[in-house]
């Protein structure tokens, strides 16, 4: 791990903050600033680029054009507010996948979407915490599947130190947090995962199959009162009753049926 490009990392977000950090408690990092330290750490984010608020209409447009080169087939990208005092960017209107038909201008069509968030920004007296738009390629994924979300952080911990934190991310946290104290039957879920993580085999490691999925699932086992030994059996019944939705809702009805 290349630690000292972190901490150069690091410096730069610093200085461009100007920030004290022997007096603050923590510090914020941005969409565009995490996207850098995954680079250093060798792990690929999904292509972006990022319009500075600030940037001339010709940047602007350019920044559009770029954009639009990360559309997939069905024309779409994926659109964020950039701003690292916005914890909640979607309750805002600040995160949106845009699509565009055939024959459509792409590039006006992305320069209104994002002057539309923008505007939802300064009605909601929060245009001072915009610090730009990213535009970034749609990555395909099964919503409120276990498995599809993962958290993970740094965190400098006061009694082990410095600390990797990996776990499940998504609407899947609060079920976390309702079911994993020591109180609820079978045991801590928080032991739980500390055991997976203790047993997880060392060098390159699939966390979907290998950890992402059993925690959620054995979450969410709980919630439904399903016995958690039948926690396979509920992630394949989640995963067919989640495409069978997706295909409903992508198949059209002629009129006759």
């Amino acid at each position: 791990m290349d630690f000292a490009s972190i901490d150069t990392s690091l410096s730069h977000v610093i200085a461009q903050r100007k920030t004290d950090l022997s007096r603050a408690d923590s510090l914020r990092l941005s969409e565009v600033d995490v996207y850098g330290l995954l680079a250093i750490l060798g792990l690929t984010p999904c292509p972006a680029v990022t319009w500075d608020g600030g940037a001339s209409e010709s940047a602007r447009h350019a920044w559009a054009q770029r954009a639009v080169a990360l559309a997939d087939e069905q024309k779409r990208i994926l659109l964020k507010v950039v701003g690292r005092e916005i914890l909640h960017k979607t309750d805002v209107g600040g995160v949106r996948v845009l699509r565009w038909q055939d024959g459509a201008e792409a590039v006006p069509t992305v320069l209104a979407a994002v002057a539309q968030m923008l505007g939802k920004f300064r009605e909601a007296g929060m245009a001072d915490a915009v610090e730009g738009v990213m535009a970034a390629a749609f990555v395909p994924h099964q919503a409120n599947q276990p498995g599809q979300e993962v958290l993970l952080s740094l965190r400098q911990d006061p009694a082990f130190g410095p600390c990797v934190v990996v776990g499940v991310g998504g609407t899947l946290t609060e079920w976390y947090g309702q079911g994993g104290g020591a109180g609820c039957p079978g045991g801590s879920t928080l032991i739980f995962a500390a055991n997976l993580l203790a047993a997880m085999p060392k060098g390159e490691v699939d966390l979907i199959p290998t950890y992402c999925q059993h925690v959620p699932v054995r979450v969410i086992a709980r919630l439904l009162g399903v016995p958690e030994e039948m926690g396979p059996d509920l992630l394949r019944w989640s995963s067919a009753t989640n495409k069978f939705r997706t295909d409903l809702g992508s198949r059209r009805l002629m009129p006759d049926e």
